[in-house]
């Protein structure tokens, strides 16, 4: 509740920088133009890009590529790259770069919640059926599911509907220690 006094200084807002580096950027790499977010485990880097999925050194020096696999990468665990592409979660092994298993919700117009998201050797993953004129209202829900991070295998599926209305359409997910959080 106390006000800050406001300070002001003479002394330029930046500073030069003394070092400098040679090259151009290079808007390709291993034949890939679009990059999602980069996730860093152990000794190496996970990225997803239009040309499949990389593994890459710190000195960014390619291990594999998995072209099967053009979705963003969300976490690593256990040995296991966990990406997610709009409709299904694709898991990969983080050595080899093999697909190991993917999970798509069911119905034509499934969508899967920004995630998944990771916690004690689980995958939780939301997903709803996005309503368009053409969704059998039969199949319309919003879920929880709960999914073994080596194989995938269910371990639980939740319904998130609130009792008052039919459906719910999750949009992030959030695991910790604290609880999933959709």
């Amino acid at each position: 509740d106390e006000e800050t006094p406001t300070e002001t200084t003479d002394e330029p807002a930046a500073v030069t920088c003394e070092e400098t580096w040679p090259g151009e950027p290079d808007y390709s790499f291993q034949d890939a133009k679009r990059f999602g977010r980069a996730v860093p485990s152990g000794e190496r880097i996970f990225v997803g890009s239009d040309a499949g999925l990389l593994a890459l050194t710190s000195a960014l020096e390619p291990v594999w590529k998995q072209p099967r696999i053009e979705a963003n990468v969300y976490d690593v665990a256990d040995g296991v790259v966990l990406t997610s592409g709009g409709n299904r979660v694709v898991a990969a092994d983080s050595e080899q770069g093999e697909v190991l298993w993917s999970f798509e919700p069911p119905g034509n117009h499934a969508r899967v919640a920004q995630g998944p998201a990771v916690q004690d050797k689980t995958v939780y993953v939301a997903a709803s059926q996005t309503q368009t004129p053409s969704t059998d209202p039969e199949v319309e829900y919003g879920r929880l599911y709960a999914l073994q991070v080596k194989t995938g295998s269910k371990v639980f599926v939740a319904d998130l509907s609130p009792e008052n209305r039919e459906w719910v359409q999750p949009r992030y997910l959030i695991a910790d220690a604290a609880g999933v959080f959709v």
